[in-house]
């Protein structure tokens, strides 16, 4: 069975706008309500139920390709600094969307 929750903005990317960078709550803005809240937990943002389907064809497909970018990006963000022998990273970032 498919996870029901699925985020169509990858829960990883969230994460870099963390609060407090804790990893797990992110601030939301409701503008409907003209509402802030600083520390939501990531689980429901940008997520809807079965938003890929539930054959997990594509949600599988995507979560591959998230690992691979979050790996990527995790590598940038230690080094600070792009051009320090980020070339393969940045060649993998470059190309995902060809896969």
């Amino acid at each position: 069975m498919a996870k029901k929750n699925q985020h169509y903005v990858p829960k990883f990317y969230l994460r870099y706008f963390s609060f407090n960078q804790n990893l797990k709550q992110i601030g939301i803005y409701n503008l409907k309500n003209d509402f802030f809240k600083q520390d939501v937990p990531l689980k429901h943002q940008c997520s809807k139920n079965f938003f890929y389907g539930e054959d997990e064809i594509i949600e599988n497909f995507l979560s591959k390709i998230e690992e691979q970018f979050d790996s990527c990006l995790k590598e940038i963000i230690s080094k600070q600094d792009l051009n320090k022998g980020n070339q393969e990273e940045l060649h993998i970032l470059l190309t995902l969307n060809k896969t």
